[in-house]
């Protein structure tokens, strides 16, 4: 199913598609386990998606998710969030997204929420390992050579 999947940075969506994903981030389901939980306007969304530079990468792929990572010097900082309307989804995106985040570092971080069970035993299944707790979030980390070997 992977390979008939299309990605598209956020760049190079059309207006539609960017509404597609806004609809998809204002979902009560996703804002349940985002950083900031408030309804995104429009003129916001799209204001984020122009003020977008290299370091942030955020890609829809198809109709199933976004998958987003942020460049640091050493690793990647990644996330992802599903289009409601979809049901275990989860691991596709993750793996399409792990194998982007790979083309640009060796070593992806995520940040989530300890009761995003759900989110906590995906990212385990795919070999990442808590490194850090604070208050309520989780840190998570994959190395490349630890998930190569499993998924290639």
């Amino acid at each position: 199913m992977e390979q008939n999947i299309e990605i598209k940075r956020f760049q190079d969506l059309n207006l539609d598609e960017k509404i597609e994903v806004l609809n998809w981030r204002n979902s009560k389901i996703v804002r349940e386990f985002m950083f900031n939980k408030k309804i995104i306007s429009l003129e916001e969304h799209l204001n984020f998606i122009n003020h977008l530079d290299n370091s942030k990468i955020y890609l829809k792929i198809g109709d199933l998710g976004v998958v987003n990572f942020k460049l640091f010097p050493f690793y990647v900082e990644f996330g992802i969030h599903k289009n409601p309307s979809y049901k275990k989804v989860g691991s596709i995106l993750l793996n399409i997204g792990l194998k982007e985040a790979f083309k640009y570092r060796k070593i992806v971080i995520l940040y989530v929420f300890e009761n995003n069970l759900k989110a906590i035993h995906l990212y385990k299944k795919f070999g990442f390992n808590i490194v850090d707790k604070h208050k309520n979030l989780l840190k998570m980390e994959l190395n490349y050579e630890n998930w190569e070997n499993r998924y290639f």
